[in-house]
């Protein structure tokens, strides 16, 4: 019973645990990805996002918001509070990406995140609903204890080897969970014979105007039978390679199997359709899934013998100057660097029978030097050392041969220096975590502890262990509680994906009160892209406006909804691409024909294009816009690559004035 234990055990901590490194990588990744999506969002910011837009706060209350969301973009409706929230959020996502006070970043991320999610559903795409789910649980996992300004700064350096570098927690468990109920659910949405037997949904995809881009426009000209490969052979992947995800036996191999499989996938898709955020979300949170072998192959392949020779010596005394090279060394350096306090003889002896051994060597050493570097047996100080240090990283190693090629003169070198010498106590009080005790107030403590006796000092010592115990013991309860809290989320946010199956019903979400939990953290997920089947009715708008002079203008076609200036009436189908805009605008106009609230939807945008258009600084007198009409104009797609025109829709007549 004992081994048996022992080895069940084992397999969980296999099938829970995820390396620190992965961790940290993928929390880069993620932060990079929502800095692109800020300053995207940001073009958009009044006519997405405040009252002055296409929805105005007073319409997202009444036909828009549930009572489960909450926004802090809902409290004002003014371009500078919307412009203010997106600049906070980006610091946010900023401070994350470098691991600076990561948890606390990850959290104020989420709830950022959820509230301009909340602020404009009819532009929210799957990479939103991933993006807040991913967050959630990034900020349960431990993304801050590699690679990060934390881990430098805030805690104690502490070298890892082997299962060091690794975690296993119930948080672990539950987001591999999370990723592969995502791919499984989408493959169960897939139900459409497009995807399988026939295996025609790649093709109907790439018929698709506005995601057809990149190779897409090389793969849509392949043989029909190599596209029904790859859809088949898509569907099937995503259905049951994420059970490689829980593999006991050679959990590391199965793991970078299938995490490297679906990445690839992802890759695939970004390149051959516009999907905006939601291919690198979904590879940025797969990269949590690299197993530790992965990672020690990785860095016994950049272990040379340069790069292992390397020793940094900082002064102690100057803060700054330890504080900025272990920083690099955090991002740049290999883990295995050695770092040791400045020892002026030892160095200044070594650097004399290297340059005895080798007298034309390019190192230089100075006895004030505030930090230096060993590489290779020469020793290399203050600016000198600037181009070893950045040869033996593996990422700026490109920039030590530019440098090297072109240094920086000597004045230049004096001058930095100078700068750091003479203001690093400044920074060195900045970055000091607290101050030593004066010298009055020093006499003062150790008299005390002189004269409290030794019954005192012990009945003190069994306070603190009382207290430590027990504090112990407090902290062991939130654990215990904290892990039972995720175990019952993360099998309900399961049975919440099997709720929306007719055929799951016996293993769906049933308990009310459970439903309104997820509800309220916003973890209410579908994944529907693509289901049943790729759409086969293409679209377009059609907006004949009329201005005060006579003149009629087409003004959604070529980017009209941009630019403002029109472009002379026709039928004929616009670019798309340029028409429609980003993916955030190509879901408005979806909603804005087959949205619930879709005749007050058209109202507001009808108004905000006649307060664009007939803005002062854009129009004037005669070239005014009168009114406008609406037109839906639909094809249907056939499998032979031709498309069947349809009726013309009538949306909407809207006048201006």
């Amino acid at each position: 019973m004992g081994e048996s234990y022992k080895w069940l055990t084992l397999m969980v901590y296999r099938t829970c645990r995820m390396d620190l490194r992965s961790l940290a990588l993928m929390r880069v990744c993620l932060g990079l990805t929502i800095i692109y999506d800020i300053v995207n969002r940001f073009r958009d910011l009044h006519p997405m996002y405040c009252d002055d837009g296409v929805l105005p706060r007073f319409f997202v209350q009444e036909y828009l918001q549930s009572e489960y969301w909450m926004s802090f973009y809902m409290q004002n409706g003014s371009g500078l509070w919307v412009a203010s929230l997106l600049v906070v959020h980006m610091l946010a996502a900023l401070s994350m990406t470098v691991g600076f006070y990561t948890r606390t970043a990850t959290w104020l991320l989420y709830v950022l995140t959820n509230s301009l999610n909340n602020r404009n559903v009819l532009v929210m795409h799957g990479g939103d609903l991933y993006m807040r789910v991913v967050l959630f649980w990034a900020a349960l996992l431990p993304t801050g204890a590699a690679c990060s300004i934390d881990n430098t700064f805030f805690h104690k350096p502490k070298r890892r080897h082997g299962d060091d570098w690794t975690v296993a927690s119930v948080a672990s468990f539950a987001f591999a969970l999370q990723i592969g109920v995502m791919y499984f659910a989408s493959a169960i949405w897939k139900s459409g014979p497009a995807w399988f037997p026939d295996g025609t949904a790649t093709f109907l995809a790439l018929q698709i105007d506005f995601l057809r881009g990149g190779l897409g426009n090389v793969l849509i000209n392949m043989p029909h039978g190599f596209l029904k490969v790859l859809t088949i052979a898509i569907w099937h992947w995503e259905k049951y390679a994420s059970f490689l995800f829980f593999v006991p036996v050679y959990p590391g191999l199965f793991r970078f199997v299938g995490a490297a499989g679906f990445f690839l996938m992802h890759l695939g898709f970004w390149l051959c359709m516009r999907l905006e955020t939601f291919c690198p979300l979904c590879m940025s949170a797969l990269l949590c899934l690299l197993p530790h072998t992965f990672w020690e192959l990785v860095f016994f392949g950049l272990r040379t013998r340069r790069r292992m020779s390397v020793r940094v010596h900082y002064e102690p005394r100057c803060r700054l100057c330890s504080g900025l090279l272990r920083a690099y060394g955090t991002f740049f350096l290999l883990p295995d660097t050695q770092y040791v306090p400045l020892d002026v003889r030892q160095l200044a002896a070594s650097y004399a029978a290297a340059k005895l051994a080798n007298p034309a060597s390019s190192a230089r050493f100075r006895l004030d030097a505030m930090w230096a570097v060993e590489c290779e047996g020469q020793c290399y100080a203050d600016v000198s050392a600037i181009v070893p240090l950045l040869s033996a990283s593996p990422l700026l190693a490109p920039l030590a041969w530019l440098i090297s090629k072109f240094p920086p003169s000597d004045a230049f070198g004096e001058q930095f220096m100078r700068v750091v010498v003479h203001n690093h106590d400044a920074a060195d009080s900045l970055l000091s975590s607290g101050a030593a005790l004066p010298n009055e107030l020093s006499n003062v403590t150790s008299l005390a502890v002189e004269t409290t006796g030794l019954r005192p000092a012990t009945r003190c010592r069994r306070d603190s262990k009382r207290k430590r115990r027990l504090l112990g013991l407090v902290r062991q309860g939130a654990r215990w509680l904290r892990d039972a809290f995720l175990l019952v989320l993360i099998f309900s946010l399961v049975g919440w994906n099997f709720r929306q199956f007719p055929d799951w019903q016996a293993y769906s979400l049933q308990n009310g009160f459970v439903i309104e939990l997820v509800q309220w953290l916003q973890l209410d997920q579908i994944w529907d892209m693509f289901s049943p089947q790729p759409a086969t009715l293409h679209w377009h708008y059609i907006m004949p406006g009329k201005l005060l002079n006579g003149t009629e203008l087409e003004l959604w076609g070529n980017g009209g909804m941009f630019h403002f200036q029109g472009r002379p009436m026709t039928w004929d189908k616009p670019d798309i691409p340029e028409s429609v805009g980003d993916h955030r605008w190509m879901k408005y106009y979806e909603r804005y024909n087959n949205h619930a609230a879709k005749l007050q939807i058209r109202l507001h945008f009808g108004r905000w294009l006649c307060r664009q258009w007939n803005a002062p600084e854009r129009h004037s007198g005669p070239t005014l816009l009168k009114s406008f009409d609406v037109y839906f104009v639909s094809q249907e797609q056939r499998l032979d690559g031709t498309r069947v025109d349809l009726p013309r829709q009538t949306l909407w007549n809207h006048v201006c004035f």
